[in-house]
């Protein structure tokens, strides 16, 4: 059997060959595209328990307003997230799930996405979920990778994970890199900076605790907020990543210039923010399409060594593009 779908042939083996529109309904739309990246890797994907092709990039749109629907995301098989802000903003930096430095093989990249099921909840202009497999095609992977998109607005839109990981071998994190918090990376968030004139992100925030006085009736905690202003030189961009005092680190865009590009931000609930080191590096590069900034949150209790088909943890966390904008900021690193 044969069906004609918006032009793209869909076969009985499911497979299909160019763009098909998965979800049109309401005010989402969920169109399945191919990803000409090399790296590419495909999806299998459902529709409310219905197979529906396989695909390596998925197009997320929102009707905002009810002028008309606009693209507003885009997943691929690799596991890069890319959000963006309905018009006049833009498309910037891109977000990654769990990866970790490996002591043998060296760095593992970010968990791929390799089934996903689509459900709307909510009614018209309500949640557009996804629930299914996730792996780094290595050493972890999830069953029950559970990812949530809410109703863009304006100045912000957010999608909300949560997924436990098992070891699917026995391998090791390179406690070598600990120091920098960069052995274990529950998120990651990967942006263009290469001078004031060329880049999408130019600053990063985070909360941190300054001062803890505990009572018999409970404790009181000051916090300031820390930042760091991008440049295009190799290096580290923070010197001892203290434990984070919100559950918030931001890759800010304090303008919308020279683009309307968004800030993007990482909101931690699992591990917790007391769990959660921040960290970023800067790779120097004239390459003005390279995502050459990354900042995560590193987990402090990440162990040296998991064992096949043991837990490794419980992970939820926020994925959010917010408009341009400056933010106060306490101190300077």
């Amino acid at each position: 059997m044969v069906i004609l779908c918006f032009g793209v042939y869909l076969v009985a083996g499911r497979e299909v060959l160019a763009d098909t529109n998965l979800v049109n309904k309401q005010s989402w739309v969920v169109d399945g595209t191919d990803d000409t990246n090399a790296n590419a890797a495909n999806i299998s994907m459902s529709v409310n328990g219905h197979a529906a092709g396989s695909f390596s990039k998925l197009v997320l749109s929102y009707d905002v307003g009810g002028s008309g629907v606009v693209t507003v995301c885009t997943m691929t098989g690799a596991g890069e997230i890319r959000m963006a802000l309905p018009p006049p903003g833009e498309f910037g930096g891109s977000f990654f799930l769990t990866s970790y430095w490996d002591c043998n093989a060296g760095f593992i990249p970010g968990m791929t996405f390799t089934d996903l099921d689509i459900r709307q909840k909510g009614g018209n202009k309500g949640l557009l979920e996804f629930k299914g497999k996730i792996s780094n095609q290595v050493s972890m992977a999830s069953k029950g990778f559970t990812m949530t998109f809410l109703p863009p607005q304006t100045d912000s839109f957010r999608a909300e994970l949560k997924y436990s990981l098992l070891a699917t071998t026995d391998f090791c994190v390179d406690q070598a890199t600990h120091t920098n918090s960069d052995d274990f990376q529950v998120a990651r968030m990967t942006s263009n900076y290469i001078d004031p004139n060329v880049q999408q992100n130019d600053e990063t925030r985070f909360v941190k605790i300054v001062s803890k006085t505990c009572f018999f009736y409970g404790c009181v905690t000051k916090t300031k907020t820390y930042c760091t202003n991008l440049v295009n030189q190799d290096e580290f961009l923070i010197e001892d990543p203290p434990r984070l005092g919100g559950g918030t680190v931001w890759l800010m865009h304090t303008q919308p210039l020279p683009q309307a590009t968004p800030s993007l931000l990482l909101r931690f609930s699992s591990p917790g923010k007391s769990r959660i080191r921040p960290q970023g590096l800067v790779a120097a590069s004239a390459d003005t399409n390279a995502q050459n900034v990354s900042f995560w949150g590193d987990w402090i209790d990440a162990r040296a060594s998991y064992r096949n088909k043991k837990r490794i943890g419980k992970f939820s966390y926020t994925l959010e593009v917010d408009s341009p904008k400056a933010l106060s900021c306490d101190f300077d690193f």
